[in-house]
């Protein structure tokens, strides 16, 4: 069998490894949580589609960049993750949201990584406070 870093034969399609998927996302919030949205873009394909709770967020790339630094002119500074697994290019995930007041929100959701290593659905529930939404909503 060939040596393959960042991905596994899997079925009839190419699966990312566990291991660089979580690179992927650790590599996002970084960007992400300094504030750097045209670095954090570069892990969201063209056509990612947001879900947080019952609420459409985005529908590709342009929108869920505007719905971050909406979220960021209303004063979320970034997010914590507190734990996660991966398996066949999904993380699942438990996060805290935090907030310019100091106030932070707790979250669980699930991000779906397609062939080429971006973010293609995101589904999210937070508890209390809901960090992104389209601009206007």
């Amino acid at each position: 069998m060939t040596d393959r870093p960042s991905w596994q034969t899997q079925g009839d399609g190419l699966m990312l490894d566990d291991t660089r998927v979580l690179a992927l996302l650790a590599d996002f919030y970084t960007a992400a949580n300094v504030g750097d949205l045209d670095a954090a873009q570069h892990y969201f394909a063209e056509d990612i589609t947001v879900i947080n709770g019952d609420q459409h967020t985005a529908g590709n790339r342009a929108e869920f960049l505007a719905a971050l630094k909406a979220g960021q002119e209303a004063g979320w500074t970034g997010q914590r993750l507190i734990s996660a697994g991966v398996k066949n290019n999904v993380v699942a995930g438990l996060y805290e949201n935090l907030f310019a007041d100091g106030s932070s929100s707790i979250g669980a959701g699930a991000i779906l990584f397609n062939d080429d290593e971006k973010m293609c659905q995101i589904r999210t529930v937070t508890a209390d406070r809901v960090a992104l939404r389209m601009p206007g909503q």
